[in-house]
């Protein structure tokens, strides 16, 4: 590949045209039936320059971004779901008597409530010793420039109907329970994931989170689904014959909940090193 830039420019002096060049120079690497892939890279070296020249600015390395200008159009996002047979083995596997409580609850939590890696990670059962039904404190970051509003409440207090929901939270409760007692208490907190080896009761790591929701779903269907997978599958239950709002009460920005309404849904098929 060349890249129709002058041999004595640089990222300081780079004017937007050599920026343009340099853009288009990069769909040679791809044939043109591949334009969602394409559209990815272009818009992920976008994103990267623009960054850096962005940073420049603030430091007042350079006067002005070059890129302010230019417009590469984003990469449509992807809705992937499970498939029919899948999510009947997960409900199944939730309302089962017989299933772990913690995995069952884990994935209700998401399918149902649409909890992310990070909220159950951080996440803390509220009075846990006297409940007899789940209720669930999540963390709030402090909200960034541009994102002023929390789009979820910050205490979930689960339904006591139907019926089995109410059983799998007294189960697990009764479980959790247990499980703490043995925990050492080295933080004053009430951890809703709490470790296997009980040396602490802090927040655990997003892997190791990601690998128990992995022996959750194996369990449930006999492969891995992605925590995203199962989200994702929320957001299309929510949203199955009626509008995307409902989302937003479920930690979804305005923004991707639009994709809800038109975006196409893709059958999650996994693969062996899932």
């Amino acid at each position: 590949m060349t890249a129709h830039v002058s041999k004595d420019a640089s990222l300081i002096t780079v004017s937007e045209t050599s920026i343009e060049n340099y853009l288009a120079s990069l769909s040679q690497f791809y044939s043109e039936d591949e334009s969602e892939r394409l559209n990815k890279f272009i818009h992920e070296a976008y994103s990267a320059i623009d960054r850096f020249f962005r940073f420049c600015v603030s430091e007042k390395k350079v006067v002005y971004n070059p890129f302010d200008k230019i417009q590469v159009s984003r990469t449509q996002k992807r809705i992937h779901i499970c498939t029919p047979e899948k999510l009947k083995k997960l409900q199944a596997y939730i309302k089962s008597p017989n299933a772990n409580p913690e995995y069952a609850m884990l994935l209700a939590l998401i399918l149902f409530y649409g909890l992310t890696t990070d909220d159950l990670k951080c996440a803390q059962l509220a009075e846990p010793f006297t409940a007899k039904q789940l209720k669930i404190v999540l963390r709030r970051r402090p909200r960034s420039h541009g994102k002023k509003y929390y789009h979820r409440a910050q205490t979930i207090t689960c339904l006591n109907q139907p019926s089995w929901f109410l059983r799998l939270q007294n189960e697990f409760l009764k479980s959790w329970r247990i499980h703490y007692a043995q925990v050492k208490s080295t933080y004053p907190r009430f951890s809703f994931i709490l470790p296997r080896h009980n040396a602490y009761n802090r927040p655990l790591a997003s892997d190791t989170i990601r690998e128990r929701m992995k022996k959750a779903t194996t369990a449930a269907t006999g492969v891995s689904i992605p925590v995203r997978v199962l989200r994702h599958t929320c957001g299309h239950l929510h949203t199955k014959y009626r509008d995307a709002s409902a989302l937003s009460n479920l930690g979804w920005s305005p923004e991707f909940a639009y994709h809800f309404s038109w975006g196409t849904r893709t059958y999650f098929i996994p693969s062996n090193n899932v």
